[in-house]
């Protein structure tokens, strides 16, 4: 901050000497046709004069807020294992007013998620991803910056049609709306929003990610999503289940009954007809990308589809992710062993005379 100086007059008592009379301006205070222009390089910003005569009105200018890096911000495709292993972004057609406090179905039994604000969307979390890999590329958390309706709709490969732009609109207010509480398997817990704000202007959205998410996505294992893939699956089932499979190692199997599956992936209509949409999705996969998915096994020990179990084997394509904490935890202990190993060299040189 710069220095500025500061010049008092001598200190004098005046209570003995005649006041003026209320109202009455004194010398002093009245403006000087003269007075001395207001020095630019000052930390104060003009904002209003009064009058041909006035002496200008100047206010500390305020300065920009510095964003906080995010975490693997190289990384723009990767995103954390809570977005894609959870109930957090549901599948399906649900009222999307609705709004409250509710814990989220997670695959990990050390996961745990609530969402207080409304529930969110596969829309929403694909709008998610892209503000958040914006903000990787735009400097960090903290700090508002543009990202047009446009640019969503591009990443999303949909036309910006007046239909895409309002949905886009709705998805970022559910975000800024949205706060989670969570504990991660690795041990990272905090409370966030998905959005720290999301401003329409008219040129454009101005959004932030919360600061309050960096724990989660240091701490917590951050997936490369193929954002292209997915996009031509043909339901959100599917879609679901692509990033879903994405978090797994090749030939690794997950069981599930058909309900908790349900659960897991968040849908909540028809759900009679979840087995249906579900054989649809899978075949959807092991025909577009075999490479996820490589065979699945059904179990109906009853007529009833709530007894009902799957088998799903991952293919041969490798999960990728970066965990931002480890990689800190692992340069620092080889610092650690480079300072220690120089410490016994000059231990073993003895004393410099």
């Amino acid at each position: 901050m710069q220095d500025t100086q500061h010049f008092h007059k001598p200190y004098t008592d005046d209570w003995d000497e005649q006041q003026p009379e209320p109202g009455e301006p004194t010398e002093a205070a009245l403006p000087s046709p003269s007075a001395p222009p207001v020095n630019p390089s000052a930390p104060f910003t003009l904002v209003h004069a009064v009058g041909a005569n006035a002496a200008p009105f100047v206010t500390p200018s305020i300065p920009a807020p510095t964003p906080t890096p995010i975490p693997a911000s190289q990384f723009l495709d990767r995103f954390p294992g809570m977005a894609s292993r959870t109930a957090l972004f549901s599948v399906g057609r649900f009222d999307k007013s609705l709004s409250g406090v509710r814990k989220v179905a997670c695959y990990e039994k050390d996961m745990e998620i609530t969402l207080d604000g409304p529930m969110l969307t596969l829309e929403d979390k694909r709008v998610w991803e892209v503000a958040l890999s914006a903000a990787k590329t735009f400097g960090g958390a903290g700090v508002e910056f543009k990202l047009s309706a446009n640019r969503i709709a591009d990443k999303l490969g949909r036309s910006p049609t007046g239909k895409t732009t309002a949905a886009i609109a709705a998805s970022l207010q559910r975000l800024a709306a949205a706060q989670i509480v969570y504990k991660t398997p690795e041990g990272a817990t905090g409370c966030a929003k998905l959005l720290e704000s999301a401003d329409k202007q008219i040129s454009g959205w101005r959004v932030a990610i919360s600061l309050d998410l960096l724990a989660a996505l240091r701490d917590h294992k951050q997936f490369a999503v193929d954002g292209e893939r997915r996009k031509r699956l043909k339901s959100d089932i599917a879609r679901w289940l692509h990033d879903f499979l994405s978090t797994h190692q090749p030939a690794y199997k997950t069981k599930h009954r058909l309900v908790e599956l349900a659960a897991l992936c968040g849908a909540r209509s028809n759900l009679s007809h979840f087995p249906t949409h579900l054989q649809a999705a899978l075949e959807d996969i092991l025909s577009a990308s075999p490479e996820l998915l490589e065979c699945v096994n059904w179990e109906r020990p009853e007529k009833e589809w709530t007894s009902w179990w799957i088998t799903m084997v991952k293919g041969a394509e490798n999960a990728t992710f970066v965990w931002p904490a480890e990689e800190e935890r692992r340069a620092q202990a080889k610092r650690d062993a480079t300072e220690r190993k120089k410490a016994a060299k000059s231990r073993r040189a003895g004393p410099n005379l």
